[in-house]
Formats: C-alpha cells, structure tokens, sequence
C-alpha cells in the first residue's frame, strides 16, 4: 500500500487484463490509468494530521486522481462536502456510501461474558475505547480525564478504563508507565470487540476528526452508553439515537469528560460494590 512501485505495476496489469474499470477504495491514486477509474476516499485527515510526504501525496496524486475520475465515493456528508471543498469538484459528482455494520451472531455463542472475563473484567464495571494512538484520536485527552476521575472518585473501586492499545503504542502517547486501572488488550478478535462494545458501561470516542466513525455507532447498536466527541461526522452518524443514548462532548476539554467518567461511576456504583 502507497509502495511507489504500485504507480508502475497497477497500470501494467491493468493494460494486460485489458480492464474495464478500475476501483480504488482509499486515498492510493496513480498518475496515470489505462481504463477508467473510481475512488472511495473515507476522509482528508492526512490534511490536518499527516505528515508531509502525505499531506504532499494528497495535493499531486490524490486531488488530480479524483477530479478525473469516472466516480468518487465517501462515506459521510461531512466527508462529501469537505471533499468537494478541497478538490473543487461539484458535491454532487461525489456519493455517499457509508459505512456497513456487521453483527456477530449472539445465537452462536461467540458473543458472551466469558470472552470479558479472560480479560479480567466484569459486566457493566469498565470504560471501554475502541481506538488508536494517532493524534486524531485524541487518546491521550482521554486518559488525562480517567486520571483525573480517579483522583476525584477517591477510592479503589474505580472503573478500569480498557483500550485495545499495545504497551509501546501506549508509551509512544508520551506516558513512561501504564497507570493503575487503564487495562491494554492490544490488538483483539472480532467476537472479543463486540463483547467489550455491549458489555461496556460507557463506549468512549473523542476524536478530534472521523471521516465517519464506526465504533461508536457499533457500541450505541448494542445498547451501550456511548460519550462521543460533539464533532460534525459523529453527529451525523449518531443523528437517530435518542437522548440519553448519546452523549456529545467537546474534544478539548478533559473536565467535561473527567465529569462525565464520575457521573457513570456513580450510576454504577452498585453494581461495584457486588
């Protein structure tokens, strides 16, 4: 992916296969094409949060490779509209494909309490956040809240806060040592992901930019109180759930999530005491 030797060989093939058209579903673009072609690109976010050579790529491969395309696909309005924005294609040359959610079937079994408890967890006793180190995720926000919720809670029945982080991804946030009650689980299975999504006492999500965002949408399927970053895509995405399934909150302020973490605390403080 994004090897520069793909700029030579994609067009190859697709010359020797004598392709009718040719699909690319992410921001990978060529210089040149042999047949027509589509793009999905999910979001612009190496605009705001890549680095150079990516934020380079975007402007002389990506933004000529969809201005020329036959269609251009994304996956949100807020997606849609920032695109058409940048490239200065009309929005109305782009569609809206979005994101699919896929179900594990619970009948099966693969989606049970015993798939938590490997980790040491309980039902409804963890915070949960589905995500990645990258700056956009706003991760570290996140934990300087959970700090601070400990220090106010002020006893050792705290929730633990559990990401699907390695040690090193966690250190490369800029912490030395993993602290007391945040549980990595680095990479985990599909059935173990929708565990922890429906057995969570709060899915948790502040990113500073999603071109969709999936994972809040996966948790709030499953009856999960989900606190989300009050960002356009989320709200977008979220717009049919109800009040009180949803809670919207600034990116940048960790009081209001150190608020929000004490406010389920106590909403679960019984099921603690068991």
């Amino acid at each position: 992916f994004l090897s520069s030797m793909e700029l030579l060989e994609i067009p190859k093939v697709l010359k020797k296969i004598n392709a009718y058209l040719y699909h690319s579903p992410s921001f990978s673009s060529l210089f040149y094409c042999p047949c027509p072609w589509m793009v999905t690109v999910h979001d612009l976010n190496h605009l705001s949060f890549g680095s150079f050579p990516k934020k380079t790529y975007y402007q002389l491969l990506l933004k000529p490779f969809i201005r020329r395309a036959e269609k251009v696909l994304t996956v949100s309005k807020f997606s849609q509209s920032e695109i058409s924005n940048w490239s200065k294609l009309p929005a109305s040359k782009i569609d809206i494909a979005y994101n699919a959610i896929t179900h594990v079937n619970q009948k099966d079994g693969q989606c049970d309490e015993e798939l938590i408890q490997v980790f040491g967890l309980k039902k409804e006793q963890f915070f949960f956040a589905l995500s990645n180190p990258k700056p956009h995720k706003n991760i570290k926000l996140l934990i300087k809240a959970y700090l601070e919720y400990q220090k106010q809670i002020n006893t050792p029945l705290v929730l633990p806060l559990v990401l699907n982080l390695t040690e090193k991804e966690f250190n490369s946030l800029g912490f030395e040592k993993v602290p007391e009650g945040v549980v990595l689980l680095g990479k985990v299975n599909e059935a173990s992901k929708v565990a922890l999504l429906k057995f969570a006492s709060a899915f948790l999500f502040p990113s500073l930019y999603e071109g969709f965002g999936r994972p809040p949408l996966e948790a709030a399927l499953y009856g999960t109180p989900t606190v989300v970053s009050d960002i356009l895509p989320h709200k977008e995405a979220l717009s049919e759930l109800q009040d009180g399934e949803v809670k919207f909150l600034s990116p940048l302020n960790s009081i209001e999530w150190t608020n929000e973490l004490c406010s389920i605390h106590k909403q679960k403080k019984r099921l603690l005491l068991q």
